[in-house]
């Protein structure tokens, strides 16, 4: 898993082992804007509880999902690193779902010899035996199993990426994969400060039937700008540090006149990345129209930026729904990439100075909306 290699790339390696560091971030790094770049398809809400996400056609459970977070948070402990965010660690898992579907399909393997091997050398330079190991996996509930396997399965990974030659040309093989993949979130990221708060998925349809978007041809993807994952408060907000002035963007809006980020300064603004074939976008859609008409007179206002659909699927959709606030449309997916967007929707909401104070990962309601922005109204 990535969060090992990771921590081993900060340990002063030798070179036998730069391999697997080096695996580790390029599948830490490669977060991206998750939108379609084929046609795109509607895709139908799991009737099944406990899903969290969706990767193209594939769930993330939220059984695998507790493990991953409790997975990373012990391997932090016992590398004295602090641990990642839960939109990091979704990120990580759609790195090492499409890394390991092709290794899959070329038949690479690793063995549990090769695991344990691994685990041994990874104790070492921390500088942990096997009784902290087993102290600090009881803490988050975990077996060493569970460890060693995943262990296992990044060792595939590692074997994957080194068929592709360089570091460059596998970090451009990753940037590739996630461009084209799509990632739709079912329950609020933001509420996993600790494993147990992962709410069930909202089941909640819409009153009306939904237009999806029709299929669009679309342009190439364009780079990448990477940084480190944002934390990500629990709601109630907890406010960001000052001075975290949200990058000014310009998209064209339905009727292809340029809007920017910056024309809403003086205002409190919800800026929520989404698009139709997500369920979670649509099932939160009325709800953001319903705020966007409450609050429009007291100085809030609701900016879509939709990810890679076209001009009349987005058009019918935001009618359909209620959707009157500005819409506008990240064509190539460079904003979605720029604001760091690993899966949708994800929301941000900026205080009148542009400055953003939170994000959300997740589906929103009416009341969390309201609750978001209520510190940020001026009394």
């Amino acid at each position: 898993m990535v969060f090992l290699a990771r921590f081993v790339f900060h340990t002063g390696l030798k070179p036998a082992c730069v391999r697997l560091a080096t695996c580790a971030l390029l599948l830490w790094a490669q977060g991206c804007a998750t939108s379609p770049e084929r046609d795109v398809l509607r895709v139908e809400a799991p009737r099944e509880e406990g899903v969290v996400a969706t990767i193209n056609d594939e769930v993330i459970l939220r059984e695998a999902w507790l493990r991953a977070v409790a997975l990373d948070r012990a391997m932090s402990t016992l590398a004295g690193a602090p641990p990642p965010s839960p939109e990091a660690v979704l990120s990580r898992l759609v790195n090492e779902h499409l890394v390991r579907q092709r290794a899959q399909a070329e038949r690479i393997t690793a063995t549990l010899d090769q695991a344990e091997a691994r685990l041994k050398f990874l104790l070492e330079r921390w500088g942990a035996d096997e009784k902290r190991l087993a102290q600090v996996l009881g803490e988050n509930g975990l077996t060493r199993a569970q460890v060693v396997e995943s262990i296992r399965q990044l060792l595939i990974v590692e074997a994957y990426l080194a068929r592709l030659g360089s570091d460059e040309a596998a970090a451009q093989w990753l940037r590739s994969q996630r461009r084209q993949a799509r990632v739709g979130l079912y329950v609020d990221l933001a509420a996993v400060a600790h494993p147990t708060a992962i709410p069930p998925p909202r089941q909640t349809a819409p009153a009306t039937p939904l237009v999806f978007a029709a299929p669009t041809e679309l342009p190439p993807p364009t780079p990448l700008v990477l940084a480190p994952p944002t934390p990500i408060p629990t709601p109630p907000p907890a406010p960001i540090p000052a001075a975290n002035v949200a990058p000014d963007f310009t998209l064209p809006d339905l009727d292809g006149r340029p809007v920017s980020l910056s024309q809403f300064r003086g205002k409190v603004v919800a800026l929520n990345f989404w698009a139709s074939w997500c369920p979670s976008c649509r099932a939160e859609a009325r709800d953001f129209g319903e705020f966007a008409r409450l609050y429009r007179d007291r100085g809030v206002v609701v900016v879509g930026v939709n990810l890679r659909e076209g001009v009349e699927g987005v058009r019918a959709f935001a009618q359909a729904n209620g959707m009157d606030y500005p819409l506008l449309l990240d064509a190539e997916g460079s904003v979605g990439a720029l604001y760091e967007v690993v899966g949708i929707p994800t929301t941000l909401f900026l205080d009148a100075a542009g400055e953003v104070k939170a994000r959300h990962v997740g589906i929103l309601t009416l009341v969390q909306l309201e609750g978001y922005v209520a510190q940020l109204l001026t009394p």
